[in-house]
């Protein structure tokens, strides 16, 4: 690592002893990356619901589901389509998941897991301390209120009403990094949760796919973030992830393309 200047030292020092989410919270972040379906435990994939253009349905079918709405969703349809999953080894299973559009997007995982943590923490759940942007349709704001998890995305929780901005120097456990306007034609909006903290090493999870994994490979995973310049920001770290750093590292390029990448924090967490 380069040579920490003394204001860095005291930014590390800061960070100086491992902080993580609360149990509940690491058990369903665990049941993400472990769905037991078929009797085999696979990683849960990506999906992206805004290709399919059904944001006001169930949350299993937006991208936005749990551990448990996936599973019985990916039951019901092997049902419907004479297939016995628990024949089926790891890979094929992935695959019918993928085929059949269950998977989890990048804030429905963020949003549950926060939604975990509020609640370990002795809070009403995520939905209760949620504002939408404001909607000339009143059905909107209807559904908005009544189906929050579909609702819910990367500009809502990024929204000053519902979170605000924190020092790389400040960071903790559950706040999130979002990318705005990021990708080739800055359309694309990405989020990360800090899953832990330790000296100089900031941990973090989320559901994304990388256009080197393929059509099936992509989903849940998790990085890390190493704070070798301290006191600058987020993109003078070194990011990895699945040992990729620098130009490899698709996440890291999604990072460097944002135009807006920021550490947020729920104002509930305060």
């Amino acid at each position: 690592h380069n040579q920490l200047n003394s204001d860095g030292q005291k930014i590390v020092e800061l960070i100086s002893s491992e902080n993580t989410l609360s149990a509940p919270t690491q058990a369903l972040i665990n049941s993400f990356f472990n769905l037991e379906i078929g009797g085999r435990k696979i990683s849960c994939p990506y999906f992206n619901n805004a290709r399919t253009k059904t944001r006001g349905g169930l949350s299993v079918a937006t991208g936005k589901g749990s551990p448990k709405e996936i599973k019985e969703e990916a039951e019901l349809l092997a049902k419907k389509a004479k297939i016995n999953l628990s024949t089926l080894n790891e890979e094929p299973i992935k695959k019918f998941l993928v085929e059949h559009n269950l998977g989890l997007d990048c804030s429905g995982f963020v949003y549950h897991l926060l939604d975990a943590e509020l609640k370990s923490r002795g809070k009403r759940g995520l939905a209760a301390h949620l504002s939408f942007a404001p909607s000339k349709n009143v059905f909107r704001r209807i559904i908005a209120k009544l189906r929050p998890v579909q609702n819910t995305d990367v500009f809502t929780l990024a929204q000053n009403s519902n979170s605000h901005a924190v020092p790389l120097s400040d960071i903790k456990p559950a706040d999130f990094i979002v990318m705005i306007n990021s990708g080739a034609g800055q359309d694309r909006n990405h989020i990360l949760l800090v899953e832990s903290v330790q000296p100089g090493l900031i941990n973090y999870a989320h559901s994304f796919a990388w256009s080197a994994d393929g059509k099936y490979n992509h989903g849940v995973g998790r990085g890390q973030i190493e704070l070798i310049n301290p006191t600058e920001g987020l993109l003078a770290q070194t990011w990895r992830e699945k040992n990729k750093i620098g130009a490899e590292n698709e996440t890291y390029q999604r990072a460097r393309q944002a135009e807006t990448l920021e550490i947020r924090r729920l104002n509930s967490l305060n």
